[in-house]
Formats: structure tokens, sequence, C-alpha cells
């Protein structure tokens, strides 16, 4: 049968010049002159060029031969080629048998004509599939020299033996079809042209060489030969060649092309055909309706030449209207079209679905980890075809299943195909009822990723008509248009001095994973090269993959001097004077000389303060809570602090500076918290906008700099235009995110409540629990009583313990931990997802025992609940899916609400702390303008709670599963209502588990998207989401959230329902030797230690809030198993403990960010030269800089140089900015007083700075610094020299001598004495007197008598002699007595020994 063409192929086939945007003249046909536009791109016109005549040959294939309309060459016939018509393709053609069959015509007289140049055309069209075996030529004359158009395996080529050897290009082509070639030579470059596309080049510079002269006949269906003609084209139809004796321009080839029907037909899509050609997400085939989500952007491409949406990953997708009868259309087979490129990081941590309707059932083309898959839910499981693909890559996929088997063609070629037998599962529920670009069913598994088309066919696709859409989709030649057409260094450069590497690409952003390699160490664009580079060649490599996988490379050859780098410099103020300083390190190991020259440092007069709600785009914008910085900012320790805001404080200075033609630098200097960061930004006059020059986070100890290079562009007439802005970043690095965080030390303990303010509890997902506790976990519900539906009471007391341990923690625990709230985000029970009374055609309950299982399960947990009411709890419940059908049982008459309803929230909020202020509100209450509750509600599907904790207040809104747009209508109405209230959002479906090791990167579940973009990014109060419903753990931080107002948001999935402990774990009593446990004492065994049981829901979260700081420490922890932590647990061991003991950022009212600055200055070089200086390679140079002014700032650079002669390399250094102080500039010595010449009698003490004082014009006093040298030796009659020194901070010394003379004292002469004593003997305890007798008789003073130095008595001499009595006797023995006289003035001391012996008494 006949395929009809497509709407794009058909539009294509109708471009004529009128089309085109051409002209013609004097009929003559005007081309573009410069490269055309990709054939079929009808959005692009160029200028006009004329097209040539061929000049050499020009042959048609009319009226059964071969005919040349250039210069009438005769043809000779080879073989027996075929002559026909060709009615679908519009043109007279010639076959060739891929034996022996060819035309071709005598050259011997032509190719003098081709040494500047050359063109062939060749129409062609190879009759067999491809690849062929070895070389094949189509249109040629080459035998030891000429050129050729070939093929060669699966690709087409052009060779031309150039400068001595051949050069060739090749281009992948399929057989079967028509292809225009062109290859032309322009005497520097070989192009090859197919279907009007430049498909590849080489430099082909030199001489042409001539093909061997028996052999110079141009060939059509085959090459030439000495003796005829050889390498014979496969089986083959030509419809046309010609020759020209110059090159053609690629607006000529693009135009020759253009009178050819070259692109297959395009199959239609009967159930869904969507591009975005018109710019808009239309269907074209049955006109479904489309629902969009987010916002898709739909732009022009470049790459692809025609307009693509654009998906963000996050909440952007088009919804095309299925339902049950379209999907009764594709059940039994399908194709599915998808060209698409993933704009985000592969691996992925789950997955992209680009063009997908799946939800256990149905189809997707989707990214799985870095595999695009096409996924079949055939007989009860998903099939994929899979295939590794490249992030940032456009791609052509069609994914088939005819049944029995799923087959995945990309770009063209089947890559991957699995048996996928029938049935097909259809998707369940809602997903049944819309076909997502951009997304899965029901608002799912985002894509960030870019669409070209997508199409739906209810039959299966033939490989041809897949090629076919792939070539309709991308083109024959995907050309991105990247090309690198600058570089600097350039090739062929000379660098002296290091140079800013730069890059002029064309279309660069088609193009992913730039590398940049110096001498094969990696570098950047806009990074300083050049400084350590030695003497002689260097090669940069440039490499990157455009976004149809062709490589894009370049390499830049230069050459340098040796080029030193610097090793820092620095200021040193002593002595009246300023020492520089700079070390410089040269490549070549050679002496380096520096030259220090003067810089003009220039300040800001003073500027203004504000805060702005987002960064400004102008230079002149609105502010609030303004102020003037009076002071200029100088670096002297003075800070001018910002304001402190939750939004963005800035600071804005307008600073002179010179005329000057050097590069200038900025600097600032301040202080910044260290979890907060500081950006240092300029005007740009060019771009006219603000540009940041440098930006960072805040130091603990110290002050931040910023430093950037002032490019010219940055200086308006004179003035820099600056703004610094304090920076809120957010970070997720307040705690280990490796395995660390799952150490026990660091994860076994809560957070000490001194050091929080509060604390917020969330639990969810309690289903199992539930369904255990009311003896369900077994029960199968069909009406049958068996025994294995059945659990024991023990197990039954467990699932029961589980959750009620964790109410009575929360309860016992409120105080202790300062627990203002509580939060359980759904399926509390697990039973109540399908109808318990759902009946069969016959009237039959389908679930027998169902409604009294649900019904025991609310009991059970509407008690274990009412333990957080009875201790005055603040909590809050929603709804999950298990806990109202699914989203289906809603109002006030559902089971949730009759055990959860309203009144029971109303009443016990009266139980409430009055000092959190609380109270609740049902979604469908009346209020007053106070909002205080005037009737009550009945309906607590959907609720809120005000409560006030550490200071703040807060809003926490609830939205059960199943959320509508007017809920979330609802929602972010009563966040708008209480703006200035920090707001929480609870819902159960927000997050999907994250899969990275770190919980962290978590995409939205099914009520996730539309509860961000209409409540969370609506609403900058909103600063935490928690959520359940899917098993695992999720976290994000979110910033700069919102549009007017932007606002940062922690999400958080905390779902352990499906963590599993061993029964071993549960009941470690009941093991018995073999591992088996009977938990009843019946006999028969219960479970084996090792069985999985499902009591991950026992784990609750801790959300421990510091206020001041803005950050929550989260701890996870079972009550029932008193075990922090949950990762152990997990059945699918994703995650490393980080994902359940972190601590975050979050964005309260009290959050807010500000900085001070100490200096801002603009350092412009001058000519001026200070000094210079010659040092070895790696060694400091030095100058003194004098003659500065105490007070002043002052700015220094420095220009290190190797080398001498033509060979000198050179880099610069900053030197720096600095005040001059006293230590650089006072020369005047402190004043020293010395007392004059000093006599000292001898024996008398002498201090030798009595008197002695210094006094500095600087300094002030410093006679604390006096120094002496010298010392006076009182006891030697004499005269002693002293020297004093003493020097201020600055260095200056001040001296000053004095003499000291001791003078002698007269010496005394003293009669000389004697003492005599007598041995003594004495009773133990008894007294015994003691005597001595001095002569001459008339001394007098004290006699002492002593043991060593401890004194028995003592007496005075009466004419003579002195006697005392021993009261303490020493202990029996003998002791030697010392009896001493002392002297008077004149009698001289004398002594005596002897002997005391001491007897027990008898």
């Amino acid at each position: 049968m006949t395929t009809p063409l497509h709407p794009i192929a058909r539009g294509w086939r109708r471009l004529g010049a009128t089309t085109l945007g051409l002209a013609m003249a004097a009929g003559v046909l005007l081309l573009p002159a410069q490269d055309a536009p990709t054939l079929g791109s009808t959005n692009q016109v160029a200028a006009a060029a004329a097209v040539p005549a061929a000049d050499v040959l020009d042959v048609a294939f009319t009226g059964g031969t071969a005919t040349d309309r250039a210069q009438n060459l005769t043809p000779t016939t080879w073989g027996t080629p075929t002559y026909a018509t060709d009615a679908a393709f519009g043109h007279d053609i010639v076959k060739v048998d891929g034996v022996d069959d060819a035309v071709s015509f005598d050259f011997t007289d032509q190719w003098s004509r081709f040494s500047t140049g050359f063109a062939i055309e060749c129409v062609f069209r190879v009759d067999t599939t491809m690849p062929v075996s070895g070389e094949k030529d189509l249109c040629s004359d080459k035998e030891g020299g000429g050129f050729s158009v070939y093929v060669n395996a699966g690709n087409l080529g052009t060779m031309a033996h150039i400068g001595g050897g051949y050069k060739s290009v090749l281009t992948p082509i399929s057989g079967n079809r028509w292809y225009h070639v062109v290859s032309a030579w322009d005497g520097q470059t070989l192009r090859l042209y197919l279907n009007g596309q430049l498909a590849g080049s080489t430099a082909a510079t030199g001489a042409l060489t001539l093909p061997a002269a028996t052999a110079r006949r141009f060939v059509i269906g085959a090459d030439a030969a000495p003796s005829g003609i050889g390498q014979v084209a496969p089986p083959a139809s030509f419809a046309g060649s010609r020759v020209w004796s110059r090159s053609l321009t690629a607006a000529e080839a693009y135009e020759l092309a253009a009178a050819y029907d070259l692109k297959p037909p395009v199959p239609t899509a009967d159930v869904l055909d969507v591009d975005f050609d018109d710019g808009t997400p239309k269907d074209d085939a049955q006109n479904l309706a489309v629902t969009t989500v987010g916002e898709p952007v739909i732009a022009q491409d470049n790459a692809v030449k025609t307009p693509v949406a654009t998906f963000d990953g996050a909440n952007d997708a088009y919804a095309y209207a299925m339902g049950d009868a379209q999907w009764a259309k594709i059940r039994n087979q399908v194709s599915i079209e998808c060209t698409l490129k993933d704009n985000g990081t592969l691996p992925n941590s789950g997955e992209h679905s680009v063009c997908s309707e799946k939800e256990t059932g149905g189809y997707s083309i989707v990214v799985y980890g870095d595999k695009l898959t096409f996924a079949v839910y055939a007989n009860g499981a998903y099939r994929n075809a899979q295939v590794p693909i490249s992030s940032g890559r456009w791609y052509h996929a069609v994914g088939t299943w005819d049944g029995a088997t799923a087959r995945l063609y990309v770009d063209g070629v089947l890559a991957a195909s699995v048996a996928a037998p029938a049935p097909l599962g259809l998707p369940g529920g809602a997903a049944r009822n819309s076909f997502f670009v951009g997304a899965d069913a029901v608002n799912q598994f985002w894509a960030p990723a870019s669409v070209r088309n997508a199409r739906i066919y209810s039959r299966v696709l033939t490989l041809d008509e897949v090629q076919a859409l792939n070539i309709a989709a991308l083109g024959d030649v995907r050309d991105a248009g990247v090309a690198i057409t600058a570089t600097v260094p350039a090739e062929g450069a000379h660098l002296s001095r290091p140079t800013e590497f730069q890059l002029t690409v064309a279309n660069q952003g088609n193009a992913t994973g730039w590398r940049y390699l110096l001498d094969g160490q990696p570098v950047e664009v806009g990074q300083e090269i050049g400084a350590g580079l030695t003497s002689g060649s260097h090669t940069l490599e440039i490499s990157a993959t455009d976004v149809f996988g062709k490589a894009v490379t370049r390499t830049v050859r230069f050459t340098s001097d040796a080029i030193p780098t610097g090793g820092g410099t620095d200021v040193g103020q002593g002595s009246g004077r300023v020492t520089l300083s700079a070390i410089a390190h040269n490549p070549d190991g050679g002496d380096v000389t520096t030259t220090f020259k003067q810089a003009t440092p220039s300040v800001p007069a003073g500027g203004f303060q504000g805060v702005i709600p987002v960064m400004p785009s102008t230079l002149d914008f609105s502010y609030s809570e303004g102020g003037q910085i009076g002071a200029s900012p100088r670096p002297d320790g003075t800070l001018a602090n910002s304001p402190s805001t939750g939004t963005i404080p800035f600071q804005r200075f307008d600073v002179q500076v010179p005329p000057s033609g050097e590069r200038r630098q900025i600097l600032w200097s301040g202080v910044v918290d260290p979890e907060r960061a500081v950006a240092l930004l300029a005007w740009n006059t060019t771009a006219k906008a603000w540009t940041e020059l440098a930006t960072a986070r805040g130091q603990a100890e110290g002050d931040s700099t910023l430093k950037a290079v002032v490019r010219p562009e940055l200086v308006d007439n004179g003035t820099v235009h600056v703004l610094v802005v304090g920076k809120d970043p957010f970070a997720d690095d307040l705690a280990p995110r490796d395995g660390s965080a799952g150490d026990p030390a660091n994860r076994d303990h809560f957070d000490d409540p001194a050091s929080y303010d509060f604390s917020l509890a969330h639990f969810t997902d309690t289903q199992y629990l539930a369904e255990g506790a009311a003896g369900g976990t077994y029960d199968d519900f069909d009406g049958v009583d068996e025994p294995t539906d059945k659990m024991t009471m023990e197990e039954r007391a467990l699932w029961q313990k589980s959750y009620r341990d964790t109410t009575r923690w929360l309860a016992d625990n409120a105080s202790g931990k300062k627990i203002a709230y509580t939060a359980h985000t759904g399926d509390v029970i697990e039973n109540d997802y399908s109808d318990p009374l759902a009946k069969d055609s016959n009237g039959n309950l389908l679930y027998p025992g169902l409604d009294e299982q649900v019904t025991r399960e609310f009991q059970f947990t509407s008690e274990a609940q009412r333990t957080l009411d009875e201790a005055g709890l603040v909590n809050q419940v929603v709804a999950g899916n298990h806990d109202n059908q699914g989203g289906n049982e809603t109002g006030p008459t559902s089971r949730f609400n009759q055990y959860y309803g309203p009144d029971r929230y109303y009443d016990g909020s009266q139980k409430w702390p009055a000092v959190s202020e609380a109270s609740y509100h049902a979604w469908d209450e009346t209020t007053d303008a106070a909002g205080n509750t005037v009737t009550r509600g009945r309906d607590n599907q959907n609720n809120y709670v005000l409560f006030s904790a550490g200071g703040l207040d807060f809003v926490a809104v609830g939205l059960s599963y199943g959320v509508t747009q007017a809920e979330a209508d609802w929602a972010s109405s009563v966040f708008q209502r209480y703006h200035d209230r920090n707001g929480i959002l609870l819902t159960h479906a927000y997050l999907a588990p994250s899969t990275t090791p770190d919980g962290r990167g978590a995409t939205f579940s099914t009520d996730g998207s539309r509860a961000f973009s209409t409540i969370v990014q609506s609403n900058p109060n909103v600063f935490l989401v928690l959520a359940g419903h899917e098993h695992g753990v999720g976290t994000n931080l979110k910033t700069g959230v919102g549009v007017t107002v932007a606002h940062d948001v922690v999400e958080l999935l905390a779902d352990y329902q499906f963590y599993k402990m061993t029964a071993g774990e549960l009941w470690p009593e009941k093991v018995d030797a073999n591992g088996n446990l009977d938990l009843n004492g019946d006999g028969t065994v219960d479970h084996k230690a090792t069985d999985l049981l499902q009591f991950g829901a026992s784990f609750l979260r801790l959300l421990q809030i510091d206020v001041e700081r803005s950050e929550m420490s989260v701890d996870t922890y079972s009550p029932m198993l008193n075990n922090f932590g949950a990762t152990e647990y997990d059945d699918r061991k994703r995650y490393n403990g980080a994902e359940d003991n972190m601590v975050l950022p979050i964005d309260l009212s009290s959050r807010t960010t500000s900085f001070g600055t100490d200096s801002l200055v603009v350092v412009t070089p001058t000519a001026t030269v200070i000094g210079s200086a010659t040092a070895k390679s790696g060694w400091p140079a030095s100058v003194a800089w004098t003659g500065l002014t105490e007070g002043e700032l002052y700015a220094w650079t420095s220009t290190s140089r190797t080398g001498d002669g033509d060979q000198v390399g050179s880099a610069d250094q900053f030197g720096g900015v600095f005040t001059a102080t006293a230590a650089g500039t006072d020369v005047t010595p402190p004043v020293l007083t010395v007392p004059a010449s000093t006599s000292v009698p001898q024996g008398q003490a002498f201090d030798p700075l009595a008197g002695v004082t210094a006094v500095d014009n600087t300094d002030g006093d410093v006679a604390d610094r006096i120094q002496v040298v010298g010392t006076v030796d009182t006891g030697a009659p004499g005269s002693y020299a002293l020297t004093y020194l003493v020097s201020d901070t600055n260095g200056n010394q001040a001296v000053a001598s004095r003499v000291v003379t001791v003078t002698k004292t007269p010496t005394e002469v003293r009669i000389p004495t004697s003492v005599r004593a007598d041995d003594v003997t004495a009773t133990w305890r008894k007294s015994v007197k003691l005597s001595a007798t001095v002569k001459p008789n008339s001394a007098t003073g004290p006699v002492q008598f002593l043991i060593g130095e401890d004194v028995l008595c003592e007496a005075t001499l009466k004419k003579g002699v002195a006697t005392c009595t021993v009261d303490r006797m020493p202990s029996p023995g003998t002791h030697r007595v010392r009896a001493i006289y002392g002297g008077d003035r004149t009698y001289a001391p004398s002594y005596d020994d002897f002997t005391l012996t001491v007897v027990e008494r008898r």
C-alpha cells in the first residue's frame, strides 16, 4: 500500500525557490551566499548567490543513454547498465548491477583544470542494505591519484590525492534511499556535503595528484583502472553526476540538493502526533485534549533547528487525554516515537520518564539510570529494552511491541529487544487517563529533558518507517553548529607573560563535557595561564561532545619564554620604612629580577545600603531599610554593618578610579557568618547587568576577603559601581553526608535539649503496625476461614506494643524533649484502600471480612493516638491512600472522619498547653475575621493547626491523599492568611524515595507537583514539608523557591513501613537452639529467627530546632527497639546513615543574613618604580619604600622577569594595600633622661633605673623598655660605667651613659673572744641546765645552745657566764651541741662545741 506522507515531509517536498526565500533573476537561481540552513528548515533565510553551470561534466540519463550536457563528452558503457525512469523519485536514472556495469567519460584533457579546486556531484541510491564489503566507488577517477565519491562499510566517503597522500571524509548512510552528494575542494579544505548539508571536512593543502595516465576517465558506477574500470559500485541507481573545475560553496551545494526529493516518506500517526513546530503542544492526530503541568518552555533549538519543548524535571509536563478508548487501540500492539535529550545527570537516581503512561501497566520511553528504555508491562511485569545513553545528547527513539517482543530503535537502528509476551497490563486508576510528555502518569518521575516530538501508532512500524522518522526528526547530517573559532593564546602565538585563556565558540551550548588541557593539565576558560611555563613549545587541547554525539576538538600549539610564577608578597613596616617583598619561581631555575611599582588605591567616599527581595537587574533599583554609609571603607578594622534580613542585604558603592590601560584589582574584606556568604559584584557597562566577580563563605576567625580583576567593561566613565550582597547559601553541609553519619557515636543520641529551643515529632505510614495490631497481617479476605489467616496473640501483642510505644514515648518525653507539635502524615491504617463493602455482580462481598478488619484497625489506632490527646500534645493527622480508599472515600461521613473527625481535635485542643497558643481548624469550618472558629467543620480530611514555640508562630496545613486543585488552593489561602507565621505543609504523597546514599535528591510523588506549584512556590512562609506514602527516605533543600519573593524549603519523606526486622530480634527470648520460634507454646513453629517482619514504622523522627541559628537537627528513633537510625533495616540497602541523622538549615522567620564591610579598595597600577631586586628562584626579593606618610593608604604591584635579551618571561603580582603606620614613617628616637654621675657607699643598695625616664613622640612613656648594659658591685669600692638603651615601636633607639662610684666604708676592729662549755650528761624527760663561759668576761650579749639548726636554749651573759635550762630534752643518745656567742659592738663572735649525753631513766 502507499504510505501517506507526514505533514513535515509533505512540506519539505514543496520547498521551492519561493518557499526558501530565494529569488530568480534573468533566469538564474540566486542562492544564499553563506552556509545554508539545514535542508527542510523553513525558518532561515540567507542572502543570495548564483549557481554556476557545470563546466567539466554534466551527465543526465534521459532517452535510455548517458549524455554530457557540459562539453558533450562521449560516454563509454561498461557491462549492461539499465536506463529507466523512477516515477516515485521523479528522475531518469541508470542502474548498475554491482558486477561490471558502469558509464565513463574520458578525462585525459580535463585534469589540468583542477589544480586550484574541483567539485563533484553524485546523485545515487545503493540498491541494497548497508554496510557493504570494502571500498566500492560511485562517481570516481582515482588510480594513484585523482578523486572519488565512494562507499565503504556503512559509510559514504570522498577522497582526493592532495599534498602527497589521499585525504578523505566519511559520513554514515543507509541503503535503499536516494542521496545527493557534493565533494568540493578549494585548495585548502576537502568538504563532503550530503543532501545539502556539510557532513564533514578535512584540511587538504598542497598539489592535487593526477590519476595514472592510463586511468584518466571519470566513471559512474565504478572507479577508473589502467585497463578500464575497477572497484565497481554495489547494486545502485544514479540520477545524475556533475563535475566543476572549481569548488562549490555550501549554499550552492544546498541548492543543488534541493532539486531532488530526498526525504523518505513518514508514516502518519493515528493515536497521538505531537511536535512543537507551531509553538504549541497541540496533538495533530486526533486533537486530544492537552493539559499543561508546570511551565514547560517551547523555544527554537538551534541544533535540531526547530522548536522543542523543555521540561525542568521537577514540575513540567504535557498530559494528553487517553482513557479506555485510546488504550483499546494500543493494547495489542503499539509503536511510540520520542525524540529526546536528557538534560539531567546520568546515571539518575531513579527514572526520567520522557514519553510515558505507566503505573503497574502501560508503556514508557524512560531513562533508568543511564539507560534509555522502552518499558512494556506485559504478562504481569515490566519488560525493558534498554541501551546506555549520555546526558545532553539528542536521540531519536522508537519503541514497538507486537504482542511478543518489545523493541527499541535508537537513531534508526535496532538497539535492544526483549521478550514481552501478551497480555498487556493497562495502567491502573487515574494513570490510564493521560499520556505524559516530560513525566509519567499521575505526575511523577519528572524528566529534565527536551523533546522534539512524540507519536503513538496503533500498529508496529517497519524498520524503513522507523528510519524515515529518524531522518524527519533529526536530519541526515546532524550538525550542531559547534565551532571553535578563536582562542587566546592563538595557534602559533608566543607568550612572554601570563594571559587569560579565552575561547570563542559558535553554539557552545550545543556541546557538553568541555575539557581544556594545557600540556596535559586541566585549565578553565577565564583562568590566567602561562605562569610556570618553561621556555619552548606547549599544547592546548580542547574537547567536547556535541548534542548529536560528535566530538568537538581543537589543538592549539604555541610557544613561550620561561614565565615565572608568583610565590607571594609581603609588607613589613619598621625603622621608619616599609619593606616590600615578592617571591617568584623561575621554571628554568635561573635568577628572577623583580620590579616594584606604586599603584593607586581608590576607596569610595561612602555608600548606601538596604534590603532587596531579589537580585537587581538594573544599575539603580528599589530597596527597603535603606541607610547611608558615611565613612570610607578603609582597612582600619572599623565595620560598616549591613541590615540583618531574611532576604538579601546589600551595600552599594561608587569608586572613582584614575584613567589607566592596566588591569585593575578590586579588594573587599569584612566579616560574614561562616554559614552565610558574601558576593562582590560590579556593573557591566557592556552587558548592562551586575556581574558577580567573587563570592565566599564567611570565616570562623578573622575577616573574609574577596579579590577580583576589574575589566574595562566594569569602568563607567571613571567609576566602578560596586554591589556587595549577603547570601544565605542554605547549604546542606552542617553534618556529615557520608557513612560516618551512621557511626554509633554520631547517631545514637538525641541532641541535648539545652542546645535547642523546641522540637517537632513526625511519624507516618503506621499501616502495617495497625494491621497486625488488629489481627489482619496474614488474612487474604477471601471469605475462607483458614489457619494461615490467623495471628497468634503474642504477635498481635507485639504489633500493638510497637504502635503504643511510639505514642507513649511522645507523651512521656513531651516536656523533656521540648516536643511542641506532632504530625502523622497518613496511612494510619492499612486496609481502607479498597472499598470494604464492594460487591461482585452477584451481590457478594468482594473482600469478606475486610470491613470488620478496617473497623478494628481504626479503633485500635484511634485508641493509641488518644495517648497524645490525653497528654495535651499538639498533634495533627491527615489521611493516606490506605485511610481514604485512594482518595475516593472523603467527606464528613468517611471512615477516617468517624475516628479522626474534627470534633476530636476541636475538643482535644482544649487540653493543649496554653503556652503553645494552639488551635485546631477543619477546612470546612467558618471563622471570624480574627481566625476564631465560628462554626465547627465536619471534615478533617484537610485541616490546619496554629501553634507557637521558641518565640515563633506557626501554621501547619494538612492535606490528605489525592489532593485536588481546589484543596491545594484552599491550603494556599491558609498560608496566605497567616503569612506572618512560619508554614509547615503536611501531605501524604509528596516525595518519592531518594536512591542516593545520603537520601538527598528526591523527586515528586503523586500529589507533590500540584502541592509544590500551587502551595509551596506561592507562599514564602512555607519552610518545611513532611510526607510519607512511598517507603524510603527523601531529603530536599530547595533554594530560591518562588517568583516575587524567593524562599528556601526543606522537604522530608520519612516512611519506614517496609523496613524489616528479624523475628529473632523481635522475640529474642523465644528463639530455640534450631533458630525456630514457638510464640504461644503450642508446639508449632511460628517463625524462623531469620524471618523478616515489617516493623519499620516503629521509627519516628524528632526534629530539634534552634531558632537563633535557624537549624534543625533530625534524629530517627524507635521507642519499641530503643534504637537510633533505621538504615540497617532497609531491605534495599539504599542508604549510608546520613539520611536518618542530619542537621539542616531551615528558613524560619528568624533566619537572617548580614555582613560587615571593613574595606573596599580598587587598585590601579602605575608606571612609578619603587625599586628592583634580583633573587634566586623561590627566594624573596625586597626593596624599601621610604618617605611615606603615616595614616595614608598605599598600594603596589610587582613584575618578575626571567632571562634577558629577547627571551624574557614576566609575571605580575598584586602586592597589596596597606595603611602606613608610624612603624613605616617614624624616624625620631625616644628622649632618654639619665641622672648625672652617682656615688654609692659601699654595701648600700643601688637601683640603676631610679630617676631614669624615656618618652617617645609616638609611643609615649617607654621607660619599661629601657635596657641597662653593665652592673654595679656595691660591695667593692670603685667606679662602674652603665649604658642605657631604649627603642620605640618603630625601631628608633636612644642611648645614654653614666658612671656610678662605690665609696669605701671604714673598717671596724672588735676584740677577740673565746667560749668554753663542758660536756653534760642528762636523764631523759628531766630538765638540765647548760652553761658556757665567755672570755673576756666583760663581753655582753646572748649565747645560744644549738643542735644543728635547732636551738635548745638561750641565755644572756652575766659576768662572762651564760646559763639556761633545756625544757625539751632531745631523745636518748649522744648529741653534739654548739654554744655560740654572737658578739657585740666591741667583742667579736666565737663558739665552742661540747657533748650532751641523754640517758633513759632507770
